[in-house]
């Protein structure tokens, strides 16, 4: 966001960021001309329309956007807005079961964003520091670099993996507003959020009002989620392991998904009961078959002799932002924290690269390979670190063995200009190799914290 346009929101920032219990009574003013239209284009241009069936670039058109935006805004400031309700869709998880999505009109994406931007800010002074889902500066990898350097670099023996039974749908309003008013309260801005947090959705031509929950896809439903959790998990770990905590304890949390790392199995065990009870406290829910306490770490699985660059035997792995973490050892036999691609992605994106490719048999090779090199640069990218090139290898191999094979049936009869040779001396060397996008975790997590 350019400096040059948030003047009002930085002043209010510096504010937060020297009284952490401030309230602010007055923000909506913040919520200029500007700044509408700074989250008109924030938004993602190709997004799905909402029950009006407006998409990002309708409502840009005919150059009267300014105009638009200014009456959203007066109606804005005036009471009149309205959110509409939300359009249920559905899309696949990786466990198979469905996650329900709520898309939004497209006006109510803008104001969510634009109050997403303002208190954001004043909020960005309080979250902890573990917490990466859904902040600015922040992501994925930042998140796994630090996981990586707790397990790696200190006394860690026991992992906790955790999980809160759906909990973008399980929020109590009440419990969030009253936590949201600790920061917010400026009345106008609590009737937005409340007018967000209680339209309806729209579902098989019925609308229902959930009493519970954000509707994921909303603009603004990470952040109030990160609300949440900040003050029902984050601040009472903080003080937990102050003053519960015999030795260390480490925790990284992504939106609902966290680890807490211990050096002593007393405290993860006590850290897990206290922990049921205080989410239980504000109406959540530990998943019991999905959250699980293992030994992980340098001494899981015992001081065993010898040098193993694969899983330690007798120890358990976990998964964590589309990662496998495995205790291993270097060749030289010291430990080793080992991440792969989760086995069921890596198989999920094999059998999606199938379909797509036989989709495109009779595509010339040239429009083949463009898009097909775009979309495994954008696999790289995220999943190309340090252990795990060998894992995505196997994935290109695939690749280049399915796109000879359907190359080779294009006809009825077997297409001989096209051989093995030719697919891996002419074909291969234009599909591009894996190489690491990101550094060791403890260069990349050091290099950050002395750029804050």
């Amino acid at each position: 966001m350019p400096s040059a346009l948030t003047e009002g929101i930085l002043r209010v920032r510096e504010l937060g960021y020297r009284n952490p219990n401030l309230q602010f009574t007055s923000i909506l003013h913040l919520a200029t001309l500007q700044m509408f239209e700074i989250a008109f284009y924030d938004l993602r241009h190709n997004a799905a329309c909402g029950i009006d069936q407006v998409q990002w670039h309708d409502y840009e058109e005919g150059g009267k956007l300014l105009e638009k935006l200014k009456d959203l805004r007066e109606r804005v400031f005036n009471g009149t807005y309205k959110p509409l309700p939300v359009r249920r869709t559905y899309i696949p998880k990786q466990d198979g079961k469905l996650r329900p999505l709520g898309i939004a009109a497209i006006e109510d994406k803008i104001v969510q964003n634009v109050i997403k931007l303002i208190i954001e800010s004043l909020y960005e002074s309080i979250f902890a520091g573990f917490s990466y889902g859904f902040r600015p500066n922040r992501g994925c990898h930042n998140a796994l670099d630090a996981l990586y350097v707790s397990i790696a670099y200190h006394k860690v023996n026991y992992v906790l993996d955790a999980d809160i039974k759906g909990y973008f749908d399980s929020i109590p309003h009440g419990k969030l507003l009253s936590f949201i008013n600790r920061r917010i309260g400026d009345p106008r801005v609590i009737i937005l959020i409340k007018g967000w947090l209680k339209y309806g959705v729209i579902e098989n031509d019925l609308v229902s009002y959930p009493g519970l929950g954000t509707v994921q896809g909303a603009v603004i439903s990470p952040l109030l989620a990160n609300i949440y959790l900040h003050y029902v998990l984050d601040t009472w770990t903080h003080m937990w392991r102050i003053k519960e905590a015999k030795g260390e304890v480490y925790i990284v949390r992504y939106a609902d998904d966290f680890i807490v790392s211990f050096q002593y199995k007393s405290d993860a065990e006590k850290y897990w009961c206290d922990l049921e009870r205080q989410l239980g406290r504000f109406e959540l829910l530990l998943q019991t078959d999905k959250s699980r306490l293992i030994e992980f770490g340098k001494f899981a699985g015992g001081n065993r002799i010898g040098k193993d660059v694969d899983r330690i035997p007798g120890t358990e792995t976990f998964d964590f932002l589309g990662f496998t973490h495995i205790c291993s050892r270097s060749l030289r036999g010291k430990f080793k924290l080992l991440r792969k691609t989760i086995g069921k992605r890596l198989n999920k994106k094999i059998q999606e690269y199938k379909i797509k490719l036989k989709q495109r048999m009779h595509n010339s090779l040239d429009s083949i390979l463009i898009w097909l090199n775009r979309s495994l640069k954008g696999y790289y990218n995220y999943y190309a670190i340090h252990d795990n090139l060998d894992t995505l290898c196997q994935l290109r191999y695939f690749v280049i063995t399915y796109l000879g094979k359907m190359l080779m049936r294009r006809s009825q009869k077997a297409n001989r200009t096209v051989s093995w040779d030719y697919v891996f001396t002419k074909i291969a060397p234009l599909i591009p190799l894996p190489k690491v996008v990101h550094d060791y975790p403890i260069n990349r997590f050091r290099q950050r914290w002395q750029q804050v």
